[in-house]
């Protein structure tokens, strides 16, 4: 039976998907409030608060979130730590009940955390230091590329570094300590792994856990270069990213890098696998699933809602809900607030993994799911993560529209929100 969500009368009810038409903004919600705060408010300069906004998010968000991840990513690869036990076991690990999956669960959430601000350092040289944590927002892995890793990583002379994006981070970890068969994904004239099915069960799960260990080093380097280049005892970034000369642009920047909500979240990692956005010549994309191996794909996402709502909240004092009050439009601050807490509540009640969903849709369920997406107020049981999709999308109509105009910001890309 389907499960009601509560309703707010603010939500937006149209939904569709990133490719189409957006909605026109309700005028009287681009109308400021008129009282007594609201001039006050406007006759201010915007530029400290936008300032004070910045860092704040520096201090509270960003450095610590990167910090997590330093931890978490040094506590994975520590010795006698969860993946070495893990590799201690031998091929009877993929079975599971290690308890290991949840040690990769953590990993994931410090990593989407951080995938909501990636700017600055992160996205220096190519999004190189990026790339080497998690390379999904490039596309899909390669899986012949990371088996191809795990046949000659442990070979004289072999370099990391030249191998692309899509052979690293948390993709390439999800197939190399997840997937149950080890059998090689190359194409049979692959003359790297030609004889790779020839050898023992044992000898593939050490190859394949030499391959994890050394794209796991390689992101906790990545994650420990990112969170120093931030630090202020170190590179200080953050100087630089609060400074009151680049507060534009460096807000830009964030706000930008906050639409990862829609690129990531909900297109890519949503949209994309579930068929809702046409990614492929299939009805589905089951090759665009994030996690397909460990099943934390809706785990991710919930950690990029979760940090999005952190970066939007900031505190008490600061945040884009206090800014976006203090320009006079209350209204709207409250709307991303409960948008954004209806989505991730529903999300604590999802119990079937994309996987799954994604076979339903295939099997004959797409019109359930473009349903489902289109009306997210009653809730699919089978297909919850289309349901997603649509409470996901709210948030983001509004970031297309109020947010970047209430801020005084672009799109990504440089394109202004047309609000004629």
């Amino acid at each position: 039976r389907a499960i009601l969500l509560l309703s707010l009368n603010t939500l937006l009810v149209a939904c569709s998907d990133s490719g189409g038409d957006l909605p026109v903004p309700d005028a009287s919600v681009l109308e400021p409030v008129s009282d007594s705060s609201g001039q006050q408010a406007e006759a201010e300069d915007s530029t400290p608060s936008e300032q004070k906004l910045l860092l704040a998010v520096a201090e509270e968000i960003i450095l610590p979130n990167y910090e997590t991840l330093k931890e978490a990513a040094a506590t994975f690869i520590a010795p006698n730590g969860p993946l070495e036990t893990y590799c201690s076991l031998g091929s009877e690990a993929l079975a599971g009940g290690s308890g290991f999956r949840d040690s990769f669960h953590q990993l994931v959430n410090a990593v989407e955390a951080t995938e909501m601000h990636a700017l600055g350092p992160a996205m220096a040289n190519g999004a190189q230091l990026r790339n080497k944590i998690s390379s999904y927002h490039a596309g899909p892995v390669s899986a012949c590329g990371i088996d191809e890793i795990a046949v000659l990583s442990e070979n004289a002379g072999f370099d990391l570094s030249e191998r692309p994006a899509n052979q690293r981070g948390m993709g390439a970890l999800d197939y190399l300590l997840f997937n149950k068969s080890l059998l090689h994904s190359c194409p049979p004239q692959a003359s790297i792994t030609s004889d790779w099915n020839e050898l023992s069960e044992s000898l593939r799960f050490e190859a394949r856990c030499a391959a994890a260990k050394l794209l796991s080093a390689d992101l906790a380097n990545a994650a420990s270069t990112i969170h120093d280049a931030w630090h202020p005892d170190e590179g200080d970034f953050s100087s630089e990213f609060t400074e009151e000369a680049t507060v534009g642009q460096n807000l830009q920047s964030l706000t930008d890098a906050m639409f990862f909500l829609e690129e990531g979240a909900k297109d890519a990692k949503l949209g994309n696998p579930l068929g809702i956005v046409a990614a492929c010549s299939s009805t589905t994309c089951p090759n665009m699933i994030q996690f397909p191996h460990s099943k934390l794909s809706l785990a991710a996402v919930n950690a990029n809602v979760i940090s999005f709502q952190a970066l939007f909240d900031v505190n008490e004092e600061t945040g884009f809900d206090a800014v976006i009050a203090e320009r006079g439009f209350d209204d709207v601050s409250q709307r991303f607030t409960d948008n954004t807490q209806v989505a991730r509540m529903y999300m604590e009640t999802i119990e079937t993994d994309l996987n799954i969903q994604v076979d339903l849709v295939e099997s004959g369920s797409e019109t359930d799911c473009m349903n489902a997406a289109a009306n997210p107020d009653v809730a699919s049981e089978a297909l919850p993560a289309c349901t997603l999709y649509g409470l996901i999308k709210r948030v983001v109509d509004d970031m297309k529209i109020d947010f970047v105009t209430i801020l005084n910001v672009n799109l990504p890309g440089g394109t202004r929100a047309d609000n004629d």
